[in-house]
């Protein structure tokens, strides 16, 4: 679930930023209805036994063509109806042969790190860490919890320790009991 939720909210803030949909404090109006919607497909793909539905980054691909409302995903997804019939030919292609793609695809979401407030090394080695661990440990959640804990141990050690929401310390529980829990087992 934290996975799900952390992925989805990375997705949707750096999308919305693309496309400018951002207010000027960083936010997403209508953020809610995203998650929802988000959280009801999560769970409609599980009970279907399926896998997770999510907020994918490769939407950008929509978004710098000039997309905005969701027509261009409707769209795409009726276009890809017709593929369907052919996708037994897709597994002629052997997987090397999409690692450009893959490169091309991680460029497009590393873009975004240079609005990272690199100097304040309270953000940036949380930014660091959670970048650095995803691909390394091959988890999402791991990196996600690597920057949230480094995070509130940097805000509190810097004194700083009242200006971190007090939901971020139960998320960071939660992600201590998630390493201690995975040490032990």
């Amino acid at each position: 679930m934290l996975s799900d939720f952390f992925d989805t909210m990375g997705t949707v803030i750096g999308l919305g930023g693309e496309a400018g949909l951002l207010d000027r404090q960083g936010k997403l109006p209508g953020m809610n209805r995203v998650l929802l919607v988000d959280s009801v497909a999560a769970a409609a793909g599980g009970a279907a036994s399926a896998s997770s539905n999510t907020t994918f980054i490769e939407s950008a691909a929509g978004i710098s063509e000039g997309g905005r409302t969701g027509l261009t995903a409707v769209v795409v997804g009726v276009l890809f109806l017709l593929p369907l019939f052919f996708s037994p030919l897709a597994g002629v292609i052997p997987p090397e042969a999409t690692a450009p793609i893959l490169v091309i695809v991680g460029y497009f979401m590393m873009v975004l790190v240079r609005d990272i407030e690199w100097s304040d090394p309270g953000i940036g080695i949380p930014a660091l860490l959670t970048i650095g661990l995803m691909p390394f440990t091959f988890s999402i959640t791991n990196g996600v919890a690597a920057g949230f804990l480094t995070y509130t141990v940097i805000a509190v050690l810097r004194g700083r320790g009242r200006e971190v929401h007090w939901l971020l310390y139960v998320v960071s529980a939660v992600f201590v009991w998630y390493f201690v829990r995975g040490l032990l087992a």
